[in-house]
């Protein structure tokens, strides 16, 4: 099961993300007070829960950032290979289709990797 956590100080805002998450996908959604980057999966943080976590980060690339509209914060994260940023300002709608894109991403890039798995099964089966 593909797991989307959801890390967020805005408790209405990640109600909602979670909310949109449920009903367009059959990913387990949990909230997460501090994100496990050990489980796959795509996390939805904000800036309090990005503080929180260890740099450097593993695969960054499945992060959904939510944060405010500022260069500063924008070329920080882009530098720590952050590149999915929603701003505090767009509504959960927007955060949880960058959730969805990262996922279905993820998802295409194992494609390939199962294919060649069950060939190699076969070969040795």
């Amino acid at each position: 099961m593909d797991i989307v956590q959801i890390s967020l100080s805005d408790v209405l805002f990640a109600n909602q993300v979670r909310a949109k998450l449920r009903n367009y996908s059959d990913w387990d959604v949990i909230e997460a007070q501090t994100p496990d980057l050990a489980h796959n999966g795509v996390v939805v943080l904000d800036q309090q829960a990005l503080h929180g976590l260890r740099f450097p980060i593993s695969r960054p690339e499945r992060i959904v950032l939510v944060t405010r509209n500022d260069s500063g914060i924008l070329q920080q994260v882009w530098s720590r290979g952050i590149r999915s940023v929603v701003f505090d300002t767009d509504s959960p709608h927007v955060a949880a289709l960058a959730a969805m894109g990262l996922m279905m991403r993820m998802q295409e890039r194992l494609k390939p990797a199962i294919a060649t798995q069950r060939v190699d099964a076969r070969r040795t089966g």
